[in-house]
């Protein structure tokens, strides 16, 4: 007899309860499981990881696409895929070629450079009637001059060989590559269903606050990940252009690098000015402002130049591009990204201040809960939440909420509704 034509039980059959320490043993089995499933599968949680930060940066845009025109999330999420497939095809193939040019042109010219350092080192410089010599020329400098040049241009020769291998899009990059746009594709065009999905494994009782906490969490990390790729490209793009226009060699060079270096924090900045100053200074003759006036207050007006910049996106652009989500202290901040490179490498020091943001939201509902205060403020400081705009009745039963709305509405219904 088929089970599936017996009658289901009454109520009155409904298992006992589990004891505390069958609770115990079931959450210790399922946590060893699921790290023991991390483990196995550790070299899917970069491409896992990378694939929610691209749905991070697509969604908004999405749902401002949906919210506009009312078209079904599907449809806008796929058309938005695509673009960026041809964004991906097409940029490479046109600036690549540009870039490499560029940095072969660096790396052939970086060993010259060394030799003008050291050779500057060892020359006691004079400024007006003063003559002082660097306490340098001591330091066995023609001992590791060839060590150092062989040592940047292997590295510039892997870093090339990398960057023809991306370029060229080997078959494992290809599947990793589709593997992070499809996983991307469906948490931007599924994303409240994913959202609830989580909220429903966490007790009844908890699902206002674990809401609150996406709210906040949601927050930070749409603030910082948007913020830092629009701080990247316009931080490269406006050095690229100061660096056209002063005549520096490699200007596409040196956009790139401050762009790329705009993810680590505070020092960032400082670093990407280095092999500009080199440049200004030992390559002034490649400048058509540099020829002028030598390489001295060549150096200086790119040195102030990049201050400019940098004094700009702090005073300017970073307020307005990531709000105060991630007000943090800058020596914790450093800290963090060291650890986060000690640990994951790059990926650790981008993600640094989200996660450092992250933690003090969960630290400061622990801690109200363990000292019986109410978890929320309304005069939370860090907490400011991005604006939200009203769906459309026409797309109501079309469009996926970002989970900042969904939330948010869940705030003004009853508990009774929002754990239905």
């Amino acid at each position: 007899m088929s089970l599936s034509h017996q009658k289901p039980p009454d109520d009155s059959h409904i298992s006992p309860p589990w004891s505390a320490s069958t609770k115990f043993i079931v959450t210790g089995t399922l946590l060893f499981l699921l790290l023991a499933a991390l483990y196995l599968l550790r070299q899917m949680v970069l491409p896992l990881i990378l694939a929610l930060i691209l749905a991070y940066v697509l969604h908004p845009a999405v749902s401002f696409i949906v919210r506009r025109t009312g078209i079904k999330r599907g449809l806008v999420t796929g058309v938005v895929f695509l673009l960026l497939i041809a964004i991906l095809i097409s940029i490479p193939a046109a600036t690549i070629p540009a870039i490499v040019s560029q940095i072969n042109t660096f790396i052939t010219n970086l060993p010259r450079t060394i030799e003008q350092v050291a050779a500057f080192l060892e020359t006691p410089p004079e400024i007006q009637i003063f003559t002082f010599t660097i306490p340098v020329a001591q330091l066995p400098v023609d001992q590791y001059l060839d060590s150092l040049i062989r040592l940047v241009q292997t590295a510039g020769t892997q870093s090339l060989v990398l960057l023809r291998d991306v370029a060229s899009a080997t078959v494992n990059t290809v599947v990793w590559v589709v593997f992070v746009l499809f996983v991307a594709f469906w948490m931007v065009k599924d994303d409240r269903k994913l959202y609830d999905g989580l909220v429903s494994l966490v007790p009844r009782a908890y699902q206002p606050d674990a809401r609150r906490l996406g709210i906040e969490i949601d927050t930070v990390w749409n603030a910082f990940l948007r913020g830092q790729v629009v701080l990247s490209l316009t931080i490269g793009s406006v050095v690229f252009v100061v660096a056209w226009i002063l005549g520096l060699p490699s200007p596409i060079v040196l956009g790139v690098i401050a762009g790329v270096l705009e993810v680590v924090p505070y020092i960032g900045p400082i670093l990407a000015m280095i092999p500009a100053a080199l440049l200004a200074y030992f390559q002034y003759d490649q400048s058509w402002l540099g020829s002028q006036i030598g390489p001295f207050w060549f150096t200086a007006i790119v040195i102030v130049a990049y201050w400019g910049v940098q004094q700009a996106e702090n005073y300017f652009i970073v307020p307005r591009v990531m709000g105060r989500q991630l007000k943090l202290h800058p020596v914790v901040v450093f800290v963090a990204a060291l650890a986060g490179a000690r640990v994951v490498g790059v990926l650790g020091i981008f993600l640094a201040s989200p996660i450092l943001a992250t933690m003090r939201i969960f630290g400061r509902y622990i801690s109200r809960k363990l000292s019986d205060r109410p978890p929320f403020s309304a005069s939370d400081e860090d907490f400011e939440p991005l604006p939200v705009e009203t769906v459309p009745d026409s797309a109501e039963n079309n469009v996926s909420s970002t989970a900042p709305t969904a939330t948010i509405a869940a705030e003004t219904t009853s508990p009774e509704e929002r754990s239905l």
